[in-house]
């Protein structure tokens, strides 16, 4: 009896196991659906990949809800995908991706400049160009509760210009150009930047 019930148990835990899918497979679905604009369908895999902890699902959970406007379940879910990033061999520009697109809701939609340069700051480390960009254009002014840093701004303006290319500025390019042109007109130099290491 003993041997039938634990070759039950056996059985039982096999099938349970095959029957699940991983974390990827699951992101692979939700993919799918999304590269079909099936955005209600993509949702519900990338929510079973994220429950997994898979963090590239939380990421596109993380930007559907920011299409959404729903700015403080992005913030939940790009912070979540970091988390989850740490128990797989994710590269830094992962980081920088999401980091750069919490800079952003700080920056873009919630008006929160110092939590937006403390993400840029982040993001920059990790090599986001854009968040270079960005980082440069609100020390370049200044905001609220943050003080303008000319030099420090020159120093990001430029270093994203270096990289114009792989980003296809366009439009934004210009505005980078423009405020490295009037922060030199001004007397800043990027030599006399303040960059934490």
């Amino acid at each position: 009896m003993k041997k039938v019930l634990l070759l039950c148990v056996i059985v039982f835990a096999s099938l349970s196991i095959w029957g699940q899918e991983s974390a990827i497979e699951l992101y692979e679905k939700g993919a799918n659906f999304f590269e079909n604009d099936k955005v209600c369908d993509a949702v519900y895999w990338f929510e079973k990949s994220s429950e997994k902890g898979y963090p590239f699902a939380s990421v596109m959970l993380g930007s559907i809800s920011k299409d959404k406007k729903d700015i403080s379940k992005a913030i939940t879910l790009y912070k979540k995908s970091l988390e989850q990033a740490e128990k797989y061999e994710v590269p830094n520009e992962f980081y920088g991706i999401v980091e750069g697109y919490l800079g952003n809701c700080y920056c873009w939609e919630l008006e929160d400049d110092e939590q937006a340069v403390y993400w840029y700051k982040r993001a920059v480390k990790n090599g986001n160009y854009d968040a270079m960009a960005n980082l440069g254009g609100i020390l370049s002014e200044g905001g609220d509760g943050i003080e303008k840093d000319g030099n420090t701004a020159l120093y990001w303006l430029e270093k994203a210009n270096e990289h114009k290319e792989e980003l296809g500025f366009g439009y934004y390019e210009s505005i980078v150009a423009v405020l490295i042109v009037q922060l030199k007109e001004e007397g800043y130099s990027s030599s006399k930047a303040n960059i934490e290491k």
